[in-house]
């Protein structure tokens, strides 16, 4: 692959991400999916470039090749099913996938655990998703509003936010919670 044909891709990847429609989230508002569960953690998590395959841009430079959205989500879905089978609980999670500037996938989860909060639940989770695939910065939901922004600020945006649901999203939750939406 040439150097055109590398940056090419890479913008075609960014545009897709940042103009994809989001699907259709069920009718759920983001303050109705925040006061859905009692969620415990939220945070950030990353990519590391440096354990991605490199490929060669042109002549002896070689970059980290690129993680599609379609990738992207796939890794989101994994982690989403190890983390439940580490934390041996269920665990629902809503996940918002954006695109750093430079086009590199990131994703912010909010989390609820069954059974509720428990020592050690975030030294467990957060291994999960830095031995896949990256860094992981997660903690403690303390006030219920701070769910609600959270969960606002990435599902209101317009500018190529995914979100995603995990399968337990709705199923055996608080009245209100339907289960129709996009499961993952």
């Amino acid at each position: 692959m040439g150097k055109g044909d590398w940056w090419q891709a890479h913008r075609e990847d960014i545009e897709r991400w940042r103009g994809r429609r989001r699907h259709e989230l069920g009718g759920s508002s983001p303050n109705g999916i925040a006061g859905a569960y009692e969620w415990h953690y939220f945070g950030g998590l990353t990519f590391d470039q440096r354990r991605v395959p490199q490929e060669r841009l042109w002549g002896d430079t070689w970059v980290p090749r690129r993680i599609s959205l379609d990738v992207a989500v796939a890794r989101a879905k994994r982690f989403m099913r190890q983390a439940e089978k580490a934390l041996g609980r269920r665990l629902v999670m809503v996940v918002a996938l954006e695109a750093h500037r430079n086009g590199w996938p990131h994703f912010h989860p909010l989390i609820h655990v069954e059974g509720g909060r428990r020592r050690g639940d975030l030294q467990t989770i957060g291994p999960v998703w830095y031995e896949l695939n990256g860094y992981e910065h997660l903690e403690l939901v303390r006030f219920p509003e701070q769910a609600a922004r959270y969960c606002g600020k990435y599902m209101v945006k317009d500018d190529g936010v995914e979100v995603l649901f995990s399968e337990n999203f709705g199923r055996g939750g608080p009245e209100g919670c339907s289960g129709q939406e996009k499961g993952v």
